[in-house]
């Protein structure tokens, strides 16, 4: 019998079985534990002799032969359960191939759709992607009744048997292209040989393409019998292909009037080498071009860019790539420069650093201020840290509201209310970093400092005489470390140091990062966050007490890179967010909830959703919709506070998707095999619920019989 569609012959091959969860089946280490199990049961009973039995004696040897049986059946069934089990849960399954014939009587179109990622290289008058799915609901259109249509497309991505014409365009409305290359020449052959199989009745085949690196070199080297159809005009650059994925900026804030560096990561997602091409980037009013490479086809390049702000504040960045063509992917990115102004740390130790060389404090004032230490009554250069040295004493006397960080060096006694200030002044956006020194005990600092310390303090490390420690281990990818570069571990692991704590870090922690160590077991810098701050631990001092750090050019870097990523804790929002999200900012608790609002690039004034926590204010903006720019402003109590945040179009826009093989259920080749998976696991479960039912009716039975007769427990003797 001719059937209207490609025709399933009886003929059926089978593949051996397999399971699709094959570690389930060492389950069947138990089948053990039935044979256990019986053994252990058997119970012993005493013999007493009793004469006047013999009748009992009689019927128990007719019923012990069936007791018997009753036993081993129990026994199979248990170790038939066992296993049952363990393959269920393993899913055996078959994969069957229907060997299928094609013939139609009525007439078959066969549609070959180029998805190739030229197709979706656009102008003004749309996509060849769009055309080429108008031109197909043409042919669908102009069918006739019975007549089948099926789709195969030049990536292999797209696989549609004849079916009606309505199902296949219900099954082409999500067709998108396909980042991979097309291969015209094997879809033509596919098509080819479907023709040269099929039976009697008309066999058409379309190839809809906008031959861009076509394998025929143009429609006019097509075989015979295939009806071309061109959609969109025009040769695509090599560099339509050409995608911005990231814009790599210093994590923290910048430093006016400071040279910067940041990485603009490009992808080419094209199956041809990209040339040479122009690119520009532009941070507030200041704009520079840049060469970017030859990129080969699916590679990724980092280019990176030296550059620089002239004043404190939020700066707009854009770059974009110069004649990219005009293609779906995103050849263009936003993000936001913070530089910071003035920033003050605050240094608490025993004694102010400018009068006492000996003091912790003193080399950590050095380190992040240079020019200050050797001139202290110069004003204060734009951009640039001012250090203030106070006594732990006088600490409950110092309006905190004006630093953005605080390092307590060499301090171990503090008393309970001045850790409470402290961590109240990290919970509100603070930065707080912690270093031992001269005269601190390791173990006073952990009891009198647990609340605010990210790790524990368990005493000093042994260290042998004339074998200083190094550092050996560095998280380069972490923003305090990305600015030091490739050489970070070289600079570090110069300095030398006597004495170290010995910190305890909870692995579960998921606030708590080991920044650098000594070692895999030892760690060197702690990071951990509480509220909206940083805390900040080394095991080692910012004086010459514990090493030789403060003397080795790396330590003004590190102090430098320190309060520049720390200032950002008081942000509360992430810079760059994807278009269709929310902007989410966290702001400290207050007398009164702060209100929050937003301008959109086009003007539009949004306004957040004020929530408060135990711990502080969530407010959300949003969904922003439009890619660009939106300027926070914060109101507190009268105290205006302005941010900037980037959209981009989020990062799944950006990948070409395409139909899947999978989305056609029971269609994986177009050869004229079907191919389907049958799972045998959920007759295993049936049979095993099969099977624990006569279990349980069996050892009913025979426990019954059993108890009966192990409640005589005795032996007869006739007398």
């Amino acid at each position: 019998m001719i059937r209207r569609c490609w025709h399933i012959w009886p003929e059926e091959r089978r593949s051996d079985m397999e399971f699709l969860s094959p570690y389930f089946l060492y389950g069947l280490i138990f089948l053990g534990l039935p044979l256990i199990l019986h053994f252990v049961r058997r119970r012993r009973y005493r013999e007493v002799v009793f004469p006047a039995i013999r009748f009992l004696l009689q019927s128990y040897r007719q019923r012990s032969r069936s007791l018997q049986l009753n036993r081993i059946l129990l026994l199979l069934l248990r170790f038939l359960m066992v296993a049952l089990i363990a393959l269920a849960f393993a899913r055996p399954a078959f994969r069957l191939e229907n060997i299928q014939g094609i013939t139609d009587s009525r007439g078959t179109a066969l549609i070959i759709l180029d998805d190739s990622a030229s197709m979706a290289v656009g102008s003004s008058a749309g996509t060849p992607i769009a055309s080429a799915l108008q031109e197909i609901e043409k042919i669908l259109n102009s069918m006739g009744p019975g007549e089948l249509a099926g789709v195969i497309s030049t990536t292999g991505g797209i696989r549609v048997s004849p079916s009606s014409s309505q199902k296949v365009k219900k099954m082409l409305e999500s067709v998108r292209v396909s980042p991979m290359a097309g291969d015209s020449g094997r879809a033509i052959a596919e098509a080819l040989a479907l023709r040269d199989g099929a039976g009697e009745g008309s066999f058409r085949i379309f190839l809809i393409s906008d031959f861009q690196n076509s394998d025929f070199n143009g429609m006019e080297n097509l075989p015979a019998g295939i009806t071309p159809i061109r959609v969109g005009s025009g040769r695509i650059p090599d560099n339509a292909f050409l995608r911005v994925s990231d814009v790599r900026t210093p994590v923290g804030s910048v430093t006016p009037g400071q040279d910067f560096t940041i990485g603009i990561v490009i992808d080419n997602l094209g199956t041809t080498l990209a040339e040479e091409l122009e690119m520009t980037v532009r941070i507030g009013e200041r704009e520079q071009s840049v060469k970017v490479p030859a990129i080969d086809p699916g590679q990724q390049v980092t280019v990176s860019i030296t550059t620089g702000v002239d004043s404190s504040g939020h700066h707009p960045g854009r770059v974009w790539l110069n004649d990219s063509g005009d293609f779906p992917l995103s050849s263009r990115r936003n993000f936001v420069i913070r530089a910071h102004g003035t920033l003050y740390s605050l240094l608490v130790g025993s004694a102010p650093w400018r009068l006492e060389r000996d003091a912790p404090t003193f080399f950590l004032g050095m380190g992040l201020n240079p020019m200050a230490a050797i001139n202290p009554g110069a004003a204060a250069a734009k951009g640039s840290t001012v250090p203030v040295a106070i006594n732990l004493s006088s600490l409950l006397q110092q309006n905190l509201d004006g630093f953005n960080a605080i390092f307590l060096a060499g301090v171990s006694n503090a008393g309970s209310e001045q850790v409470r200030v402290l961590e109240e002044f990290v919970r509100r956006g603070g930065a707080l970093v912690i270093l031992p020194g001269r005269g601190a005990d390791p173990m006073a600092m952990d009891r009198n400092l647990k609340s605010i310390l990210p790790a524990r303090i368990t005493g000093e490390l042994k260290i042998d005489a004339g074998e200083p420690l190094r550092m050996g281990v560095l998280d380069q990818e972490h923003p305090l470390m990305v600015p030091f570069g490739k050489s970070a571990l070289e600079a570090f692991s110069a300095a030398n140091f006597t004495r170290a704590l010995s910190l305890g870090v909870n692995p579960l922690d998921r606030d708590v990062k080991v920044i650098a160590g000594f070692d895999e077991q030892a760690p060197a810098i702690v990071e951990g966050r509480i509220g909206l701050g940083r805390v900040i631990l080394t095991a080692f001092s910012g004086d010459m007490d514990w090493g030789d750090l403060p003397l080795q050019s790396v330590f003004p870097a590190l102090m430098g890179q320190m309060m520049s990523y720390l200032c950002h804790s008081r942000d509360g929002y992430d810079r760059v967010v994807d278009c269709g999200s929310m902007i989410t900012l966290r702001l400290p608790l207050g007398s009164d909830r702060p209100s929050v609002t937003a301008q959109a690039p086009d003007g539009t004034v949004i306004s957040a959703v004020t929530e408060p926590t135990p711990t502080l204010f969530i407010a959300q903006l949003g969904p922003v919709r439009e890619e660009g720019h939106y300027e926070i402003v914060t109101d507190r109590s009268g105290r205006l506070e302005k941010g900037l945040v980037a959209a981009n179009p989020p990062s799944s826009e950006y990948v070409l998707t395409y139909l899947s093989a999978d989305r056609i259920r029971g269609t994986d080749r177009m050869d004229g095999t079907s191919i389907r998976t049958l799972e045998i696991w959920r007759w295993l479960l049936i049979a095993m619920i099969f099977l624990a039912c006569i279990e349980l009716t069996v050892a009913n039975r025979y426990l019954t019989s059993d108890n009966d007769e192990r409640g005589l427990g005795i032996t007869g003797r006739q007398s």
